[in-house]
């Protein structure tokens, strides 16, 4: 039952903060006489730069270390696999 109750109010709080956040950004856009779209589009940059910064900083984290550069050895992009540098062709 206490689990219920706060999964509601962490929704709720969530609501009054997206709704003050629309607002603000509102009233900051008609103070500042701002256009719109280039609101939208400087915040999609800092999105995107937030999320370029962190997942590039997570990468070890998921695929490990290559010092000893393994894993570009072993993806062939496509390519045929090749045994010591030349492939034989048969005949």
């Amino acid at each position: 039952m206490m689990s219920l109750l706060t999964g509601d109010l962490l929704i709720i709080i969530s609501q009054i903060i997206s709704a003050t956040q629309f607002v603000y950004e509102e009233k900051f856009i008609k103070k500042h006489n701002f256009h719109p779209l280039l609101v939208v589009g400087l915040e999609g940059l800092k999105a995107l730069f937030v999320h370029l910064s962190s997942s590039n900083s997570n990468v070890f984290q998921f695929f490990g270390d290559d010092s000893c550069g393994k894993i570009e050895k072993n993806v062939s992009f496509g390519a045929p696999p090749t045994h010591g540098g030349v492939e034989k062709l048969p005949g």
